[in-house]
């Protein structure tokens, strides 16, 4: 009898308990899901990376420009050609003193084979 009643109670509320668990299951997906409102802060923050990460190739852009303004043959900037020819090409004016740098080279502390060892 009991169970007749429960089968019944079942059969009648099935939609309702259908109804509820799509609304759940659309709820949980709306909270948690790939562009959920949970995870609106890491796309924030993703959107602020790259509105920053623009805004520097902007300035890299119009550095560029700049330089290569003063590069045209309609607006010739000597100063600018021989910034880039000593950085470019490694020249000097004749009256500047170059002084080479060297990386020092990584000793070994074993002595090799062929070499004597310094007393």
């Amino acid at each position: 009898m009991i169970l007749l009643s429960l089968k019944s109670w079942l059969l009648r509320y099935r939609r309702f308990g259908l109804v509820v668990a799509v609304m759940a299951y659309v709820l949980v997906h709306a909270l948690t899901g790939q562009n959920g409102l949970l995870s609106g802060l890491a796309r924030y923050q993703e959107w602020q990376d790259k509105k920053n990460q623009l805004a520097a190739l902007d300035e890299h852009v119009k550095e560029m420009q700049r330089q290569t303004e003063g590069l045209r043959s309609t607006h010739l900037n000597l100063d600018l050609i021989e910034e880039r020819i000593r950085a470019d090409l490694g020249y000097a004016s004749p009256t500047e003193q170059v002084i080479v740098v060297r990386p020092l080279a990584q000793e070994d502390p074993s002595p090799k084979p062929n070499q004597p060892s310094e007393p």
